[in-house]
Formats: C-alpha cells, sequence, structure tokens
C-alpha cells in the first residue's frame, strides 16, 4: 500500500510516516507490506505518550520485524506488552487489533523515566534560549539537535530547524519542518504562518492562502497574517481582498510603521480603482 493510502487509512499524518521512514523506523519500500502498517500503528502509539525515538527503535527492533507488542496508556504512564500472537483484522485489511495479553510483560517504563528524560529537554532549552541572547549560532544548532534527538516531535526545535532552513533559502526544507511541527500541534499559529510564507517565497500561492487562512481563523488578531495575506492577493492581481485584509491589519495594528505601509497601499489600490 502507499504511504498516502496509508496514512488516509490510518488516520496518521503523513508527514509523520515519511520520518519514521527516514530514521530507518520503517522500511523504504515504495509500497508498506503488513509488517510496516502494524509497525506504524505502533509507533503512533509510542509516539502519543510522547516516548522518544531511541525507546521506540529499542523497543520495536529493526524495521523488517514485526513485534508481538500491544500499547497502553496509563495515569502512571506508557506500557507496552509483550504477550500472544499479532493478527490482522479478519478480513485481511489493516492489522489494527492488539495482541492478546493475558500473561504480559511490561516492556517500558512508567513516568519517572520520562521525567528524566524532559528534564533534560528542559536545560536544552535554557542553554538554546541562552545561546539565543548571545547570538550563539552554533551552540542554538547543537541545542536543537539535541532536543530533537530526545523527543523528535518537540515543536519549538521543529519550528526552530524550519527557520534554519528558511534563512538559507530552503523553502522545502523549512516546509517540512514547519508542517511537522503543525501537525504535532495544530493550534501552533507560529508554526502555520511560517509554512505560509514558505510557500508564498517559492511562489505556491494556493497553499499559502490556506495557511494563512488557517493563521486566522485560529487567531484573528494576529496582525502579520492579514497583512501578507494582502500583499499576496496583490501580487495576485486581487485588489477586493487585499483592501479587505489591509483594512483588518490597520483595526489591529494601524500605529506602527507597517501599518503606515498598509494605508499606503490602500491609496495605492484607491487610486487604481478611480482610474
Amino acid at each position: 500500500m502507499r504511504v498516502s493510502a496509508t496514512a488516509l487509512k490510518l488516520a496518521i499524518p503523513r508527514h509523520y510516516i515519511d520520518y519514521w521512514r527516514k530514521t530507518g523506523l520503517l522500511s523504504k519500500n515504495t509500497d508498506l507490506s503488513f509488517t510496516d502498517l502494524r509497525r506504524i500503528q505502533l509507533i503512533w502509539d509510542c509516539t502519543r505518550g510522547s516516548v522518544s525515538l531511541r525507546r521506540i527503535r529499542r523497543i520495536l527492533g529493526p524495521a523488517e520485524s514485526i513485534p508481538a507488542i500491544a500499547v497502553e496508556h496509563t495515569p502512571s504512564g506508557v506500557f507496552f506488552y509483550q504477550g500472544g500472537e499479532t493478527y490482522a483484522d479478519p478480513e485481511g485489511q489493516y492489522p489494527l487489533f492488539p495482541v492478546e495479553r493475558e500473561v504480559p510483560r511490561v516492556l517500558s517504563f512508567p513516568k519517572k523515566v520520562q521525567k528524566k528524560e524532559d528534564e533534560e529537554i528542559r536545560k536544552l532549552e535554557a542553554e538554546y534560549a541562552d545561546a539565543l541572547a548571545m547570538s550563539d549560532r552554533r551552540r542554538q544548532v547543537r541545542a536543537i539537535s539535541m532536543i530533537l534527538q530526545l523527543n523528535p516531535y518537540h515543536s519549538g526545535a521543529l519550528i526552530e530547524k524550519g527557520n534554519q532552513a528558511f534563512d538559507q533559502g530552503r523553502w522545502n526544507r523549512a516546509v517540512y519542518f514547519y508542517e511537522l511541527a503543525a501537525t504535532r500541534n495544530p493550534d501552533c499559529v507560529e508554526a502555520l504562518y511560517n509554512t505560509a510564507n514558505a510557500y508564498f517565497k517559492q511562489g505556491k500561492y494556493a497553499p499559502a492562502i490556506r495557511y494563512f487562512q488557517d493563521c486566522i481563523d485560529l487567531d484573528p488578531d494576529f496582525p502579520e497574517s492579514h497583512f501578507n495575506l494582502a500583499i499576496l492577493y496583490m501580487k495576485l492581481g486581487q485588489p477586493g481582498p487585499a483592501r479587505a485584509y489591509f483594512e483588518a491589519y490597520l483595526d489591529l495594528d494601524p500605529d506602527s510603521e507597517w501599518g503606515e505601509l498598509a494605508r499606503q497601499f490602500l491609496e495605492d489600490i484607491q487610486s487604481a480603482a478611480e482610474e
């Protein structure tokens, strides 16, 4: 089965599956096998509990194997049980049934172990903030890389990776990290806004409009989304929507230098309409 069809069927964002294949958790075959589908379901269950990639790899083993493991989320933490045989759905569709667990064996650890990992991430976040204040680019990159080693789905670190790519003009790479962050945290306006800008830079206006609109839907008081969307519509030669978004921007931020620029654009739109 193709990756896109698998993502749709299992209701798992495709970015995750692509990332797992890239990092060796899954095989890189074009068509995913029964083993891949079962592993995808297990990996997704693990990530929902914020289990690190390193621990998932240790528990599940090689990408070509299908472990007899079930995942359970409890108030005490995320546990993995090894017991009976894995089996597919009786109609031969997808391996969505858990293993039988009459005599389970715990393979993972409760939250106290995860807590230690969280403390390491907090220290690295503090190191990154200090490096940012000192304009120490090397330390920033190192801290972000180490955070993602511990938690590949850390939204802030993913956004920063996207920012690094954006600054280098690597728009596709920036979009990859921004969209991964947005998938992990759909309410993150920063991830959506940055994704829109990266698409805008590439001249891919349809997805840029969609992401700017998503930003506005989530936070109507985020002025930058209105301004950039107005600029985009001007670039498309659509003065009507551009006027509406410039006016919306001025309602939110009338006194800044960008507000003055918005008024100039509105005057230009008005002048062109009168000619």
